[in-house]
């Protein structure tokens, strides 16, 4: 079985719907809303967590370590999924896998790529890099993985930095069971924050110059 986390912040329109979808694939038994705006209230049949302080996305990491099933997926409060994409993840999931639908295969820094995602491909793409609003791995790989030690704009390259230091693979998986609602991007959104594209830039030196996981 699965456990999904999902991250909040303002979107609220359409997050019950999203969330009955999830709730209706039959591999996922658990599912934790983290809300970083500290509103969220629902009757669903979840565990909803409300914060008084916006920690962006990169909280979810630390709670993966928590949930009850070894298989977690991760997923943002934009993204719409449909029937049957839990069971697209698991056809290609193993415990040294991460897991995405988008993905980026570096060409000497961090805004130099070649981007990959499921209207590229029909088959399963090996990355260097997985955009983190709808991935799969194993609760396993995120031991020992400090969120705070890099900034919420920069907390995947830091933990796919780590995994790729374990040997956990990256791949892009083929399935269009899902879409990005077009819902408006917060002004203060900390990936706007001052100084977030350098930051990137030093985090991806650190862990992917000269090197490609892609293949």
């Amino acid at each position: 079985m699965v456990s999904l986390i999902l991250t909040c912040w303002k979107r609220f329109d359409n997050f019950e719907k999203i969330i009955n979808v999830w709730l209706n694939e039959k591999e996922i038994d658990e599912i934790i809303v983290w809300d970083n705006l500290g509103e969220f209230k629902t009757t669903l049949p979840i565990t909803v967590i409300n914060s008084n302080y916006n920690f962006g996305s990169s909280v979810r990491y630390a709670l993966g370590t928590l949930v009850k099933n070894e298989i977690v997926l991760f997923a943002d409060d934009d993204i719409m999924p449909q029937k049957g994409i839990t069971t697209d993840f698991l056809a290609h999931f193993k415990s040294n896998r991460l897991l995405g639908v988008t993905g980026r295969i570096f060409q000497g820094s961090y805004a130099n790529h070649t981007l990959v995602d499921f209207t590229k491909t029909n088959k399963l793409i090996r990355v260097d890099f997985l955009v983190g609003y709808l991935m799969m791995m194993h609760r396993d790989n995120l031991l020992g993985f400090n969120y705070r030690n890099a900034p919420w704009y920069c907390c995947e390259l830091e933990l796919e930095g780590k995994l790729k230091e374990r040997d956990v693979e990256l791949y892009v998986v083929p399935t269009s069971k899902w879409e990005m609602l077009p819902e408006g991007s917060d002004k203060n959104a900390l990936y706007l924050a001052e100084g977030a594209a350098k930051e990137k830039e030093e985090v991806w030196a650190k862990y992917f110059k000269g090197v490609t996981n892609a293949k």
